[in-house]
This record gives C-alpha cells, sequence and structure tokens, in this order.
C-alpha cells in the first residue's frame, strides 16, 4: 500500500504559507488565552508539596478519592492519580508546604487515614498506614520544598534557553545564513510552545494526568532535539539544490527540498 507513497511529490507547500501562518496565529492565540487564564498543572517538582504513594487492596477510583479529600486539604490543591496498578494511587498536595515542622507530615497522614480508611484492609491503625507497610496503605513518600521547587524551575528554563541558543549557533556555522537559524528557532519555540499549550488547554479534562514535571522537561528537550534534526535534514537538501541549480527560482528550490525530503 505505502510502495508509492510520498513519491515524486509535487506540493506547493510554501503556496499555502499564508493559510499555515494563520493557523499557527490562532493557534497561539488560544494557547496563550490558556496560558493566562488556566496555566499549566505544575507537578510538585516546581510548586513544591507532598507526593504519597498508597496501595489498597481494592481497585480504587481516583476521582472519587480527590473528591473526598478535598474538604480535608482545604486552601491546598489535592490531585490524585492511578499508577501502575488500579488499586495504587499517587495522592499530591501542596497543603502548608512551607512548615517544616514534623508535625505537619503526621497532620496529612492522618487526614489521608481518615478519609481512605473505607478502602484499606479492616483494623489497618493509623501507625500501620504511614510507616510504608508492603502490603497496603502508604508504601512511598516525597516531599519537595518551595526552594527546591524555585530552583528546580529555574533550572528547567535555563536547560532550554541554553539548548536553543546552542541551536541557533550550530545552525549559524553550519550554514553560513542567519535566515536559516531564525527559521530553525522558529520552528523548534512553535513545536515547544504547542505541546505545552495542548498540555494548558488539556489538564483537568482528560483522564490522566497531565503534570510539568522533570519529566516532562527532559521530554520536551527530546522533541526539540527531534525537530532540530528534520529541519536540518530539510536545510542539508535545500543547500544541496541550491549549488545544484543556482539560477532557480529560490521558491521553487524550498518547495522541491522540502518534498523531496
Amino acid at each position: 500500500v505505502s510502495k508509492n507513497l510520498l513519491v515524486n511529490n509535487n506540493f506547493n507547500i510554501l503556496g499555502s504559507r499564508k493559510v499555515g501562518f494563520i493557523v499557527s496565529a490562532v493557534l497561539v492565540v488560544i494557547m496563550t488565552v490558556s496560558f493566562v487564564t488556566r496555566g499549566v498543572n505544575q507537578g510538585i517538582d516546581f510548586s513544591g508539596g507532598r507526593n504519597y504513594v498508597a496501595k489498597f487492596e481494592q481497585s480504587v477510583d481516583p476521582v472519587e478519592l480527590q473528591e473526598a479529600l478535598a474538604p480535608e486539604f482545604e486552601g491546598a490543591s489535592v490531585s490524585v492519580i492511578t499508577i501502575e496498578n488500579s488499586n495504587q494511587v499517587r495522592i499530591s498536595t501542596n497543603y502548608k508546604i512551607e512548615n517544616d515542622d514534623a508535625s505537619v507530615d503526621k497532620e496529612i497522614t492522618d487526614k489521608l487515614f481518615n478519609v481512605l480508611k473505607p478502602y484499606l484492609r479492616e483494623g489497618m491503625t493509623a501507625q500501620e498506614f504511614s510507616t510504608t507497610d508492603a502490603n497496603q496503605g502508604i508504601i512511598s513518600s516525597q516531599k519537595v520544598g518551595p526552594t527546591v521547587a524555585d530552583d528546580m524551575r529555574t533550572g528547567a528554563i535555563i536547560a532550554v534557553v541554553l539548548s536553543l541558543i546552542a541551536m541557533f549557533l550550530y545552525i549559524l556555522i553550519r550554514f553560513h545564513n542567519v535566515a536559516f537559524s531564525v527559521g530553525a528557532l522558529a520552528a523548534v519555540a512553535f513545536t515547544a510552545f504547542s505541546i505545552i499549550g495542548v498540555y494548558s488547554i488539556s489538564w483537568g479534562s482528560l483522564p490522566f494526568a497531565m503534570e510539568i514535571d522533570q519529566n516532562f522537561i527532559a521530554a520536551i528537550l527530546t522533541i526539540i532535539g527531534y525537530q532540530i534534526n528534520d529541519t536540518v535534514v530539510v536545510f542539508d537538501r535545500v543547500r544541496e539544490n541550491v549549488g545544484l541549480y543556482p539560477k532557480q527560482d529560490f521558491f521553487t528550490t524550498i518547495n522541491k527540498s522540502i518534498n523531496s525530503t
């Protein structure tokens, strides 16, 4: 079926650039509005907070648990997502994250126990629940303070900015044309912005976690790598065709280069 797919293409890609610009501009506006009004769902890596992984005897509904826990942590965010198996959830909250007192940890685990008790084995005590029992209750916990979260957020921004600067210089050195660098950077920026924008629009309405955390930043950097690789492949073909057909209209050269790649 795919033997002759995309062979000898002759799409007028640049001829549709105005439509492309309009569609891109509309998407950017929509995503920008979402950023301003909704923001993104920051994981505790960047917002600070506590994570608890809890295990139960039977499958549990994360939405039901979140609704039950929310009143206990008034004024703070609480999220519950299923991980690995349907009887295991991760509970995240930034409740009193600025307070380092050990009593806060106990207060939170007590609140969790009181709400989650109906889902635990009969006779389990609060002590057993909070001491990372291998079979049930809290099996792991993690805390990220506001200072650490700020450092991670700053580090993530620096990592992305440095990668963009390095790619700009690499393209400039390789192709000796600043227009190629600007074009590559624009493509990378739009791709990364679009993915983050989709997260901003979609979080809370899809049945899985869409948190901005360290894993997300690693994924964004990976996507940027693939994006710049694809761009360089096209640019190489443009440069090759410019050398082969120096008198050919540049518009035609770019169209042919994109079609051939």
